[in-house]
């Protein structure tokens, strides 16, 4: 045994003020422990919440925060680093703008009438009408514009589709 053990141990020679106050040492002893297992698991959970939150803010799966090491400082920088190192692990790809070559003129463009396009056939998709591009559009224009059977067979062949 230590010295600190024979000091917190009762003595039979000691007097009942030192045995009440080792009781105290020992139930104040106890009271912390349980206090510092609280705040530690305290800490676990928020730190578990705020990388939850950022990965969350990045579109990122949140179950992937735990998977981070508790070494990794629960903020934004230091999660973002760790995702730059170990995101192409769980499929989460941080872009790269300084090796990402500049998009062709047009490209932004398309893309920008794609998702136009898209977000319109998903309107009326949830109104209940059919959804109707600009090229579905462009060929029902021509249908009425044909007039007769010669022009309907020119569409369709134009088309690619034969009767």
């Amino acid at each position: 045994m230590s010295d600190l053990d024979n000091l917190l141990n009762d003595q039979d020679d000691d007097s009942q003020l030192v045995k009440d106050l080792r009781a105290q040492i020992r139930k104040l002893s106890g009271e912390k422990k349980a206090l510092e297992a609280e705040n530690s698991e305290f800490k676990a959970t928020q730190r578990s919440s705020s990388v939850a939150e950022i990965l969350k803010s990045k579109g990122i799966n949140t179950k992937v925060a735990k998977l981070i090491p508790a070494d990794v400082e629960a903020n934004e920088e230091s999660v973002t680093k760790w995702l730059e190192e170990w995101g192409d692990v769980f499929g989460v790809a941080q872009k790269d703008e300084s090796t990402d070559p500049d998009p062709t003129p047009g490209t932004q463009a398309a893309d920008l009438a794609a998702v136009a396009q898209f977000a319109k056939a998903q309107e009326a998709s949830h109104a209940g009408e059919p959804a109707v591009t600009a090229d579905a559009e462009a060929f029902l224009k021509n249908l009425q514009e044909a007039g007769d059977k010669g022009g309907l067979d020119a569409i369709f062949e134009a088309a690619g589709v034969r009767i």
